[in-house]
């Protein structure tokens, strides 16, 4: 399915700038102009396009499972580097990161595998590295299956605010800042995006 849909997602999110006030805080977060960032779930490289802008130094890693995603992560941004990765295996990379990026890839884990993504996260960082993780928030009892616009099916798994706050704190992160963000989708509807920008501890 997210093969399929990279373009879609290509099309949709390259220029959505709603987010650019969390990328900025990220970024002042950083202990090195020069930073190394891993990119999780990257789609097509909005993300890492967005940090670029605000600082062209940052030395990116992105990854995601789709390889049409990854594709069009390193067409859109060729100064980085790139790896089709699943967010569940990021520590065969085997290295640590100043920062790390994971855009609304939380859908897509389940309430085990997202703390265990959390500790994965926390071991993959360097000392005071910064955590940048946005998730639609939820209630676990209202996860379902969702049919995307290809009509391929997905169970969506919502996490709360709580459960995701409590599981970063008790796994070595401290909170810096939250955003809460409204996005319009693609039917008009409304969605309330919350970002968390941590620090490991």
């Amino acid at each position: 399915m997210w093969n399929k849909l990279a373009h879609v997602y290509e099309e949709r999110f390259m220029k959505l700038s709603i987010y650019d006030e969390t990328y900025c805080f990220f970024k002042d977060q950083l202990l090195h102009a020069n930073a190394t960032i891993l990119e999780v779930g990257c789609g097509p490289g909005n993300i890492s396009a967005a940090l670029l802008k605000i600082n062209p130094q940052l030395r990116i890693l992105a990854t995601d499972y789709a390889s049409n995603m990854v594709e069009l992560a390193q067409k859109n941004n060729p100064q980085i580097e790139v790896q089709v990765l699943d967010a569940k295996d990021i520590l065969i990379l085997n290295r640590q990161f100043d920062g790390i990026v994971a855009g609304f890839i939380a859908p897509y884990l389940s309430s085990e595998d997202l703390i265990g993504f959390f500790q994965d996260v926390h071991l993959q960082l360097n000392g005071k590295g910064v955590f940048y993780f946005s998730f639609v928030a939820g209630e676990p009892s209202q996860s379902i299956f969702q049919t995307g616009s290809t009509g391929d099916q997905l169970f969506f798994n919502f996490h709360s605010l709580r459960e995701v706050t409590t599981s970063l704190e008790n796994l070595g992160f401290n909170i810096l800042q939250s955003f809460v963000l409204s996005y319009e989708k693609a039917n008009g509807d409304l969605d309330e995006h919350t970002i968390i920008i941590s620090r490991k501890r």
